[in-house]
């Protein structure tokens, strides 16, 4: 996974980082008996809809 996180396909490296932090947060709470299966669910649930092509077009630049 550390591979994807220096991809040079940005969605790549979103999607490693984003499940890195999950993994770690997980850690975490198994260290400290914390740690909830059901409480994880809830970042599964729903349906992800694609977003439009044209999306990033209609997003405005960041001054500087």
């Amino acid at each position: 996974m550390i591979v994807f996180l220096s991809s040079g396909d940005v969605e790549a490296q979103e999607r490693a980082s984003v499940i890195l932090n999950i993994l770690k947060t997980i850690l975490k709470l198994i260290e400290k008996s914390e740690f909830n299966i059901n409480e994880l669910s809830v970042l599964f649930d729903g349906v992800l809809n694609p977003v439009a092509a044209k999306a990033q077009r209609k997003v405005a630049l960041p001054n500087g």
